[in-house]
């Protein structure tokens, strides 16, 4: 029987070919992140922060880049990380302001380390 991460990474799997199908670059994105949280939650924190890198100069929307930025700072925990994404969500909020926006900006304002 699989444990969790491994059944996690086949459904990752199987999603990642199906979004290949559609060409879906939203979903290619989400699931290419998926990928990478799984990574970091399996301990393999170095990796991911440099695959989190890697997504954040492939991502053209605000929303990516901010999500990406927060995801690098509850990573690594550095205060760059958190800087950028609190200033990447300020900005979000002005074009975009729904609860996830504002339950980041909340974390990112309120703490000051992952």
């Amino acid at each position: 029987m699989l444990g969790h991460y491994e059944q996690a990474e086949t459904l990752l799997s199987e999603a990642s070919q199906l979004s290949m199908l559609l060409t879906n670059p939203d979903l290619s994105f989400f699931i290419r992140l998926q990928h990478i949280l799984l990574k970091r939650d399996q301990g393999n924190t170095e990796e991911a922060a440099i695959d989190l890198q890697e997504l954040l100069d492939n991502s053209q929307r605000l929303s990516q880049q901010a999500l990406v930025t927060y995801e690098l700072w509850k990573t690594t925990g550095y205060e760059t990380w958190r800087q950028k994404a609190l200033d990447r969500y300020k900005h979000l909020r002005t074009i975009a302001d729904s609860h996830t926006v504002r339950s980041r900006l909340q974390d990112l304002q309120t703490k000051k380390s992952s």
